[in-house]
């Protein structure tokens, strides 16, 4: 079956929420971690100085790159507490898509089509990522079980613990979402994912390049994700925190089609 690049596409921007703080560490290593242990390391790593109570809301700036296709894409994100979420991709500086949840509805607008909303089974997926967007994450509200089922996966030279996390029913999604901690730093090295987007499950692989820390909070700053065959790359350009961003910006507009 053919995808074109506009599916790959639709599908990764779902994924960028996958992304938003995921951990460096603090040089522990313990043959004998359980998933409790492993999950408050990453929190701690991420996070040591506690400042993401304080964080409200984010904004995020970062440029897409298809190379097989020589499609580049400028991406803005914006998250406010406790869930709402809205990504804009903009290409030749056109505004080519735009996806938002307002914590009750999800929406999109492909280019000069009027705004539509997203149902079914891709708006249960676009929620299970705002979930993971959220500033406050709480694994165990997306996922009913969690677990470490390799505690020595090599991934790309690093030894890594492979945490295999189902989500809950809710969310109708059957694969599970497949984390690869890095043992020593405890660094998020991959993620293996499976999403609803356009009509189609999409299996995807997420390689996290480089992290960042930017306000004593580490941040993964560039990464390369893998759709049916293709790659996709995307980097951070610039992320703020604690941003006056009207609710609005997240509601379903007036014009759209219900």
């Amino acid at each position: 079956m053919k995808i074109n690049y506009r599916i790959k596409l639709a599908s990764f921007i779902v994924l960028l929420s996958l992304l938003s703080f995921f951990s460096y560490g603090n040089n522990t290593h313990t043959d004998k971690i359980s998933v409790g242990i492993l999950l408050e390391k990453m929190r701690l790593a991420v996070d040591p100085e506690n400042k993401l109570s304080s964080i409200k809301s984010k904004v995020t700036t970062g440029t897409l790159y298809m190379p097989l296709q020589k499609i580049k894409a400028d991406i803005t994100t914006k998250f406010k507490a406790p869930n709402k979420y809205s990504i804009k991709t903009i290409i030749n500086n056109k505004t080519i898509s735009i996806q938002a949840y307002n914590g009750q509805y999800a929406w999109k607008k492909i280019q000069d089509s009027k705004p539509t909303k997203i149902l079914g089974r891709e708006l249960d997926s676009f929620k299970l990522s705002v979930g993971l967007e959220s500033i406050q994450r709480n694994w165990y509200a997306l996922f009913d079980k969690i677990v470490i089922t390799n505690k020595n996966k090599k991934i790309n030279n690093y030894l890594c613990y492979q945490i295999t996390c189902y989500p809950k029913k809710e969310f109708k999604i059957e694969s599970p979402y497949i984390f690869y901690v890095d043992q020593d730093s405890f660094l998020l090295r991959r993620m293996d994912v499976t999403v609803f987007s356009s009509g189609v499950n999409i299996f995807e692989t997420i390689i996290i390049d480089k992290y960042k820390t930017i306000d004593k909070i580490m941040i993964p700053i560039k990464t390369r994700t893998n759709i049916l065959g293709a790659d996709v790359l995307f980097a951070i350009k610039n992320i703020e925190f604690n941003i006056n961003i009207n609710n609005s910006e997240f509601d379903f507009p007036k014009n759209g089609i219900e």
